[in-house]
């Protein structure tokens, strides 16, 4: 089974919608495990990221910058 892990900082809830939509696609995929984190629940669970065979990170841009939250995590 492929496991898929979606990373997401959203500050007003738009980014968090659209980390959801795409763990609604890669979960509707057979054979395919869809794993939805946030940052901060990413952060306490880094083995599920040590052992995804993908990981996909969403967040929003300020002045065409990452969020400070997930530049954070990403640290």
């Amino acid at each position: 089974m492929t496991r898929i892990v979606i990373v997401y900082h959203s500050g007003y809830g738009h980014t968090k919608r659209q980390a959801e939509a795409v763990h609604r696609g890669a979960a509707s995929v057979d054979g395919v495990n869809a794993l939805l984190l946030n940052t901060e629940e990413a952060a306490a669970r880094m083995e599920e990221l040590d052992t995804a065979d993908a990981i996909v990170f969403g967040c929003p841009t300020y002045m065409g910058s990452m969020s400070a939250e997930m530049k954070r995590f990403l640290e």
